[in-house]
């Protein structure tokens, strides 16, 4: 399935970027990355605290939900509303206004990763897999129609909102009866202000993780344009692709380890440490397969025309190591209840990438860019670990990691 969904992803991105031009795809990732924050702000962080407070008995699944779909849809009306004053602020097109608002409302029917912990919870792996299945297919059979009728781009934007409201009307499909019943009467304020409290600094957290990660396509959609951002941006997505298999490792491996935990520290440690293993032997195969076969793939699948980033291409793709040791990473900052260190080093990654962005932008351009956040990810995920007490165990295992000895003793 993870193969099915980087080789879905790939074709996806191919189809778009050779349909619309860099100019359009830039215009077309810049407003999914503004448009982004409703959904990072509307879910608060709550994904990893649902499941963290179902498997620990606190409180039942369905009462999680409702209360969390409750928290959802206030903050979702909030952040659409703000859309619209910043829209009327900064006095956009009556073209770029429709598309902020169509993508800015299909975040609404991103509701269903609440709903998704679910399955998480229970391991049922296989159902959430067949509903992407069919989401892929639909998605698929609509992207390429745009493009055999040569659709405008509204078209494109009205397709992204299709597929979240298929996703969100599958989910509740499979969803056992019974699991999710909202009504008002059943709420209740302790349940809420735990998940608030627990949740919140995730939520913040979790919007500086998308600054940073994606402050240079913002800087360089404001500096250098839409083409330049179109440039850059299909080589970050080539590399984001490959941050589907340790997000996936954090994700389907955090219910153990948190069973882990109840057993032993030094248990839980080495299974860390073994998940830092297997980022650094994948890292290692996404660098030497952009630098051995990126300058082909870029001609064959894109053009001549953006041959002109594979430098950036090729730092990008050494970010698959800190960005992957980031998202395992987190999941050991929840279990030690760091949710607000974890804030913290994010915001600070966030102000090195802001300022790093700001001067190799105008240098070096899109290879500035990538050099930027490269350095950023390294100093957040890893190197900040070192300076404080109650991360240095964590840096200890990071850099445990790196021990080939200790790789071949783990998988012997």
């Amino acid at each position: 399935m993870k193969l099915a969904k980087l080789i879905y992803a790939l074709v996806v991105t191919v189809a778009l970027v050779r349909f619309l031009g860099p100019a359009d795809y830039g215009l077309y990732s810049y407003i999914l990355i503004i448009t982004s924050f409703i959904s990072i702000v509307s879910t608060f962080g709550m994904r990893s605290i649902i499941v963290k407070l179902a498997v620990g008995g606190e409180y039942s699944v369905t009462s999680l939900l409702n209360h969390s779909i409750l928290i959802y849809i206030i903050l979702f009306t909030i952040s659409y509303l703000v859309l619209i004053l910043s829209i009327i602020i900064t006095k956009q097109s009556f073209e770029i206004s429709v598309y902020f608002l169509i993508v800015g409302f299909a975040n609404f029917f991103l509701m269903y990763e609440i709903f998704v912990t679910y399955f998480e919870i229970e391991k049922k792996y296989k159902i959430y897999t067949n509903i992407k299945i069919l989401s892929m297919i639909f998605s698929s059979i609509i992207i390429f129609g745009l493009i055999i009728f040569h659709s405008p781009i509204i078209f494109v934007f009205s397709a992204y909102l299709a597929e979240a409201l298929l996703m969100f009307l599958l989910v509740l499909r499979y969803l056992p009866k019974g699991t999710f019943h909202f009504k008002m009467e059943q709420i209740n304020k302790k349940i809420l202000k735990n998940l608030i409290k627990m949740s919140a600094p995730l939520m913040f957290s979790s919007v500086a993780v998308l600054i940073y990660m994606k402050i240079d396509q913002i800087m360089l959609f404001n500096i250098l344009g839409s083409e330049a951002t179109g440039l850059y941006t299909v080589g970050v997505r080539i590399i984001e692709q490959a941050y589907v298999i340790p997000l996936s490792l954090s994700v389907v491996l955090f219910p153990d380890l948190l069973n882990t935990e109840k057993l032993d520290d030094e248990v839980t440690n080495k299974e860390f440490q073994k998940l830092l293993q297997l980022v650094i032997v994948f890292s290692l195969i996404c660098i030497l397969t952009i630098y051995f076969f990126g300058q082909l793939g870029l001609r064959y699948l894109f053009g001549e025309t953006y041959l002109i980033i594979f430098p950036a291409l090729l730092i990008l793709s050494v970010n698959v190591l800190p960005v992957g040791f980031g998202l395992i990473c987190t999941k050991w900052f929840i279990m030690n209840g760091l949710q607000g260190r974890l804030l913290f080093f994010t915001v600070v990654g966030c102000v090195v990438n802001v300022v790093l962005n700001s001067i190799l932008i105008s240098a070096l351009g899109v290879t500035g860019a990538a050099l930027a956040s490269l350095i950023a990810q390294l100093f957040t995920a890893i190197i900040i670990n070192a300076f404080f007490m109650n991360t240095r165990r964590l840096f200890r295992i990071q850099m445990r990691s790196f021990s080939v000895r200790r790789w071949k003793i783990n998988v012997l």
